[in-house]
């Protein structure tokens, strides 16, 4: 008798290793699917973050000399066109950050001031006459390339 019980035992521990491998196993896929999930995400938010702020400065701004770029595309900025206080929206790359930045003309652009909107390499605009292109370097390395006509007839330089 105490023989079938001590083979019974064992079955009924083998049965919990079994279970606690498998176990072991599923946690750790789920957390391989979940850190995949989150860097996809992370990818796709910093893509709508390029063109939904990039469309929505640029279209806001979209007249003669209201684009333009500084240090050799580095900073694409725009600006509001009020000849009397003229404010300027910065969007640039600081310490491994994309940040935007509102200043007055004369109080040119600090950079440390910007608000941050999401972590990336570079940036570098560049403006072809009517096209502007915007290149953002992720943090991972992704480049993100937007490409926009600018409606103000080419006369933006």
């Amino acid at each position: 008798m105490n023989k079938s019980h001590g083979i019974s035992g064992v079955f009924v521990f083998l049965l919990l290793g079994v279970f606690a491998v498998f176990g072991t196993v599923l946690v750790l896929l789920s957390a391989e699917a979940y850190r995949d999930t989150v860097a996809a995400a992370s990818e796709h938010n910093t893509q709508r973050i390029l063109e939904s702020v990039c469309r929505n400065m640029i279209r806001s701004s979209d007249r003669l000399n209201g684009v333009f770029t500084e240090e050799d595309g580095a900073v694409l900025c725009t600006s509001d066109g009020d000849e009397e206080e003229t404010y300027i929206t910065g969007l640039y790359v600081f310490e491994n950050r994309l940040m935007q930045y509102v200043f007055e003309k004369e109080e040119g652009l600090r950079k440390e001031y910007g608000e941050v909107l999401c972590n990336a390499k570079s940036l570098h605009a560049e403006l072809d006459g009517q096209r502007l292109t915007v290149c953002l370097t992720d943090e991972n390395g992704t480049e993100h390339i937007l490409i926009m006509a600018l409606r103000a007839a080419g006369n933006m330089l």
